[in-house]
């Protein structure tokens, strides 16, 4: 089966080169291109904060019962 390309938008940021080596380095330990391993690292902080603001939801209508 072959695996779907998706296109997207293009992202031109300026960085470090440190931090150039940096992801080359854990985009090879997890076995990802760089895009995708910034992608993922972002949607994963994105969820983490979707259920941190939840929670905190929930533990302000346990608080006003």
């Amino acid at each position: 089966m072959a695996r779907e390309r998706i296109k997207g938008k293009a992202l031109n940021i300026r960085v470090s080169d440190s931090f150039i080596t940096l992801l080359k380095e854990l985009a090879d330990k997890k076995g990802m291109s760089q895009a995708n391993l910034i992608e993922y690292l972002v949607r994963k902080e994105a969820d983490s904060m979707q259920l941190k603001e939840r929670f905190q939801q929930e533990d302000t209508k346990d608080g006003d019962e």
